[in-house]
């Protein structure tokens, strides 16, 4: 990389050559949910399940602006998946819920679990369910290989539920450069 170079009393000197090294250096993790296809248990005629896992970070709970998945009028346990076309290891997720005070609503509760090539299950380890409006819920748990991921949300009576946006990670890797 090229650079000006001043001197100390910051006249420019010129262009310097620079090199820039980094040996074993912590690569930032890759949101897996990018590569994934989402599907879910509903989704209302206007909305888009896609939205889960498009990429745009939502500026509130409330964004009516962007894409997003809502399962208005349905209630009770709705689901939205992740599938990869092949085994992902994944040891963190962060969910953005919907919330647009017309009737979809924060979960009441809500849990991740991973397909084990027979069933869904519970994903072990895991640090906790957040729920708080306008920010991204992190959630970590014991580094999992799957194919599948399903974020469960089980909504308020007779509110709905909806996400505007998922990331999955997995562990940190170094590399050698």
């Amino acid at each position: 990389m090229r650079v000006l170079a001043t001197n100390a009393s910051g006249a420019k000197t010129g262009l310097t050559e620079v090199k820039i090294f980094n040996r074993g250096g912590v690569q930032p993790p890759a949101n897996l949910a990018t590569s994934a296809t989402a599907s879910a248990s509903y989704t209302s005629p206007w909305e888009n399940v896609a939205a889960v896992n498009d990429g745009i970070d939502p500026p509130s709970s409330n964004d009516t602006v962007n894409p997003r998945w809502g399962t208005w009028p349905e209630t009770g346990q709705q689901w939205a998946e992740l599938t990869w076309p092949s085994a992902k290891t994944i040891n963190k997720a962060e969910v953005y819920f919907f919330d647009d005070d017309e009737g979809i609503d924060l979960p009441a509760s809500w849990k991740l679990q991973y397909w084990n090539g027979s069933a869904y299950v519970d994903l072990p380890g895991v640090s906790g369910y957040p729920l708080a409006r306008n920010q991204y819920n992190t959630v970590t748990f014991t580094p999992t290989n799957t194919t599948r991921l399903r974020m469960l949300l089980t909504g308020n009576g007779t509110d709905s539920v909806g996400l505007l946006e998922t990331k999955v990670y997995g562990p940190t890797t170094t590399s050698e450069r």
